[in-house]
C-alpha cells in the first residue's frame, strides 16, 4: 500500500512531498501502529474501520466546491457589509467603498508629511466607532500617542493647558479607558513573531478588528538583505490578515527623494522594497504636503491611491486623490479648509 500511512503519527511533509501528497492518506489506528494493533491481537476487521476513514493528506489545502459554497452563501448574505464599514472621511468612502477587514494598508510619505498622524486619524474613527484597536508603534512612544489620540478626540491641543483644561483631560482620558486599545510597547526594533503572536492574540480574544504598525523599517530583520526582508515581512504580514481577518495599517518610509513631486506623481515606484509592497498590499495611500499652499498658511495635503485591491473599489484618475486640511493645534485632518470647518 505504497504511500498509505498506517500509524498513529502523521507522516512528515518532506516524505509525502517525495511520495507525493495526492497518493497519501492519514490513518488513526487504536495503538501507536499497525504492528502494535497486530501483536495486540485487534481484529482486522476494526483496522479496516480505521483504513476507511482514512483522510487524505493534502485535504487540508485542496476543498471542493461542497465545502466552500457556504463561504459565497455568507458573502451574499452580507453584501453591503462586505463592501467594507463606514468611515469619517466621505472621500475614502468614495474611493474604497468602505473599510474592510483581512487587508493591508499602506501609507507612505515624505519626511514630516504626517503619516504617523494621518493613520492614528484612522485609529481614531475606528475606535470612535466601537471598533478593538492595537498599536505598534516603535519610533512614537505610548504616551505621546495616547496624547495625540486625545487631541485628536476633543479637537484642542493636548499641550496647551489653557485649551486642555483638567477637566477636558479627565473627560479625554475617561473616553480612552473605555475603548479596546491594545498597544506592543517597545521601542526600537521588533521581530515579526511577536507582531504575530500579539495580532493573533487581541484579534481572537479582543475582537480587535485594526493593527497599526509603525514603521516598516523597524520591523525588518536586520541580519537579511532590505529587499529580502521587505518581502518576508509583507508576505507574511499579509497571511496574518488573512488569517486573523484584522485590517493592518503599516507606516513605511520612502527612499530618499530630491523632489517630493516625484513621490506625489508615483509614490509605489519610491518605497523601500516598493515591489514587494506593490504585489502584497492591498492598498496604498501616498501623503503630499502642498508647501506652496503652507506658505500662505493653510495646511493641505492630498491623500494619493497609488493602489486599492477591492472589486467593490472605484478607483478613477477623479477619485485617486483625496484632499484634506490639517489643524496642527488638534492633530486632526478635515476635508474642508479651516475656514469650512464646522
Amino acid at each position: 500500500m505504497t504511500g498509505v500511512q498506517t500509524c498513529a503519527l502523521p507522516i512528515s511533509d518532506e516524505l509525502a512531498q517525495k511520495l507525493g501528497k495526492y497518493r497519501c492518506y492519514r490513518v488513526r489506528l487504536p495503538l501507536k501502529d499497525l504492528n502494535e494493533c497486530l501483536c495486540a491481537g485487534l481484529r482486522w476487521s476494526i483496522i479496516r474501520k480505521c483504513m476507511g476513514k482514512a483522510k487524505h493528506y493534502a485535504g487540508r489545502e485542496t476543498v471542493s466546491i461542497g465545502q466552500t459554497i457556504s463561504r459565497l452563501d455568507h458573502l451574499y448574505e452580507e453584501t453591503e457589509a462586505a463592501k467594507g464599514r463606514k468611515m469619517r472621511f466621505r472621500q475614502f468612502m468614495r474611493t474604497l467603498a468602505g473599510y474592510r477587514d483581512a487587508e493591508t494598508t499602506v501609507i507612505t510619505g515624505d519626511t514630516s508629511a504626517g503619516k504617523t498622524t494621518f493613520a492614528l486619524n484612522i485609529v481614531h474613527d475606528r475606535l470612535s466607532r466601537g471598533e478593538g484597536v492595537l498599536i505598534c508603534s516603535s519610533e512614537v512612544v505610548v504616551k505621546k500617542v495616547l496624547a495625540k489620540l486625545i487631541s485628536i478626540h476633543l479637537e484642542k491641543d493636548f499641550y496647551n493647558k489653557k485649551e486642555m483644561t483638567p477637566e477636558l483631560y479627565a473627560e479625554g482620558r475617561e473616553w480612552l479607558l473605555s475603548k479596546t486599545l491594545f498597544f506592543i510597547d517597545v521601542h526600537g526594533e521588533i521581530p515579526f513573531y511577536k507582531i504575530e503572536d500579539a495580532i493573533e492574540m487581541v484579534s481572537r480574544m479582543h475582537h480587535v478588528q485594526t493593527a497599526l504598525l509603525d514603521h516598516l523599517h523597524f520591523f525588518l530583520d536586520p541580519k537579511v538583505k532590505e529587499y529580502e526582508a521587505v518581502n518576508t515581512f509583507t508576505k507574511e504580514l499579509e497571511k496574518l490578515v488573512k488569517r486573523t481577518g484584522i485590517h493592518a495599517i503599516l507606516v513605511v518610509h520612502p527612499k530618499q527623494l530630491d523632489d517630493t513631486d516625484d513621490l506625489r506623481g508615483r509614490g509605489m515606484n519610491f518605497l523601500r522594497g516598493s515591489a514587494s509592497i506593490k504585489q502584497n498590499a492591498d492598498n496604498v495611500l501616498v501623503l503630499w504636503r502642498d508647501t506652496d499652499e503652507e506658505l500662505k498658511g493653510v495646511n493641505h495635503v492630498e491623500a494619493i491611491w497609488a493602489k486599492i485591491r477591492d472589486d467593490a473599489a472605484q478607483l478613477t484618475k477623479q477619485n485617486a486623490t483625496c484632499h484634506f486640511y490639517f489643524n496642527t493645534d488638534s492633530q486632526r485632518y478635515y476635508e474642508k479648509s479651516k475656514k469650512g470647518q464646522t
